[in-house]
């Protein structure tokens, strides 16, 4: 019996090793870069690109950190790379609606929940008491933990939101809309 067979070995798994081809792809990596930049060899690189390999966790965990993504999109958990950018739009596009102002009052209007509103001030607000009274930061963590609590369940319970606009102003063409002082007149 081999050890795959007993279940000891190592068993191929060329889902993992897609996940590295798509990552080369996206970067325009040739294994031999690939190689050199994880400090792997290129037979190593090019075994793990082409899933004659498993993916160890050791050598996922570099990958991770060198390319920006998690190890849950290397191991096929998740469609989230991880990467800022990717996160920024994903959580814009779940919680905000944007759309462009008229380019005079503002230039950007931001369409966001109630219940998304409330939490951001929220945390806000123990962010700012923290700043000005001596608190713990455990105790700070365990508040916020619990604001993110109550954020979830209220969010997942409501079924129709309840959405507030917001203008992202210009704040020089507000500026120049204010009306001025008399001349002579100061503060």
């Amino acid at each position: 019996m081999s050890s795959s067979e007993s279940g000891g070995g190592r068993v191929k798994n060329s889902a993992k090793t897609t996940r590295i081809r798509t990552l080369l792809e996206k970067r325009a990596l040739k294994n031999q870069e690939f190689a050199e930049e994880l400090g792997f060899s290129i037979d190593t690189a090019n075994k793990l690109s082409s899933g004659s390999v498993p993916l160890t966790l050791d050598k996922a965990k570099l990958i991770a950190d060198k390319y920006n993504v998690s190890l849950d999109w290397l191991y096929e958990r998740s469609e989230d790379t991880n990467d800022d950018a990717g996160r920024i739009l994903l959580y814009l596009e779940k919680f905000f609606k944007i759309r462009r102002g008229d380019g005079k009052v503002c230039d950007f209007i931001i369409e966001m929940d109630e219940d998304v509103k409330n939490f951001l001030l929220a945390v806000d607000d123990v962010r700012k008491i923290k700043e000005t009274c001596v608190i713990p930061a455990r105790a700070v963590e365990v508040w916020i933990d619990e604001e993110k609590r109550v954020f979830n369940e209220k969010y997942k319970a409501t079924e129709t939101k309840t959405v507030v606009e917001y203008p992202l102003s210009n704040r020089e063409q507000l500026i120049k809309q204010m009306p001025q002082p008399p001349s002579g007149v100061t503060d």
